[in-house]
């Protein structure tokens, strides 16, 4: 049984008892008005019309629902601001994550993120709560090869909840999260996700819950946001080993200190951690690179999460003059 039943049940459940006690009133002589009926369950029926109802209706058509609550965030007077920070940070979040995804999938992430149909499916009061649904592919950007990816995108948004869970008050438990999330890059992605969705304390918003459907919502708080970003400034990897692979390099996120290393023979792309400058991002940007580091495998083997500690820039061959007959 999904939220709308519930709610429905219970909306029904309420005007079913007004009727019986009219009913039982009437069957012991005494004479009561309709509004005398009414007002025994007025307020319980606009609580399940005013907050139950929409918010059934967030839960059961959402992929993602976002639970916000702060002095900003007061029912029947939001913010301006503090709303447009939880509607504008969610869609940055999921586009940044669905990018991500792409891009270790060796696709065009900028074109596909972009044509990703994100749909806001609702509001709710209790502070704010807001729906986002991952729709089915209907862009033209989308080609029939590409649309499988969308279902990794939405898998990827439904295990927010557990991993934002392990945040814990000083620490994440990585061999918890693998349970989660066993795909290293995937895993690093989604905490980089969680970090984006965490309060700053910018806009009087205090926690914001995680919620996705099948999955018990779990709180971000800007303790959160001070463990998560510890912890993506060096991740920590199980059954770390080293070595170098040599792929090429198409974006850098200088902020976050990550980047892909695609076409690597044999494995695809590599999630990469380093601290980059803006001169030694121009240097690698779309050329061949070779990248040194202590990695981290998917349960199929493949390297998938790096930090790097070496990155060199290998020159392209030079083509010889054609020579005069």
């Amino acid at each position: 049984m999904n939220w709308t039943d519930n709610a429905d049940q219970s909306l029904r459940a309420v005007l079913e008892n007004m009727v019986a006690e009219g009913l039982f009133a009437q069957s012991l002589g005494m004479q009561v008005t309709p509004a005398q009926v009414v007002s025994a369950s007025h307020a319980m029926l606009l609580d399940l019309i005013r907050v139950s109802l929409p918010l059934a209706h967030v839960m059961d058509q959402s992929d993602l629902v976002l639970h916000a609550q702060g002095p900003a965030l007061r029912e029947g007077a939001l913010r301006l601001g503090a709303f447009n920070w939880v509607v504008t940070t969610a869609e940055k979040a999921l586009r940044r994550l669905s990018s991500n995804l792409f891009d270790l999938a060796q696709r065009d992430a900028k074109r596909l993120s972009r044509g990703l149909d994100l749909r806001l499916t609702g509001m709710a009061p209790g502070s704010l709560y807001i729906g986002v649904k991952v729709e089915s592919v209907v862009s033209a950007l989308f080609t029939v090869a590409d649309e499988p990816l969308i279902g990794s995108v939405r898998e990827a948004v439904h295990s927010l909840p557990r991993a934002s869970s392990l945040i814990g008050e000083d620490r994440i438990s990585t061999a918890a999260l693998r349970d989660v999330v066993p795909d290293p890059a995937q895993r690093d992605s989604l905490l980089e996700t969680l970090l984006s969705l965490t309060p700053t304390g910018r806009q009087d918003i205090e926690t914001v819950n995680v919620g996705a459907p099948g999955e018990k919502s779990a709180a971000l708080s800007k303790r959160a946001r001070l463990v998560l970003r510890d912890y993506l400034r060096r991740p920590d990897l199980l059954q770390r080993k080293t070595g170098a692979f040599v792929g090429e390099v198409r974006e850098i996120d200088l902020d976050a200190g990550r980047f892909h290393l695609r076409g690597v023979q044999g494995v695809g792309a590599i999630r990469c951690v380093a601290t980059i400058d803006h001169t030694r991002a121009k240097l690698m940007l779309g050329e061949t690179v070779r990248i040194r580091g202590d990695y981290e495998c998917d349960r199929n083997g493949k390297p998938r999460l790096m930090l790097a500690t070496e990155i060199e820039v290998i020159p392209a061959p030079r083509q010889a003059p054609l020579l005069d007959d």
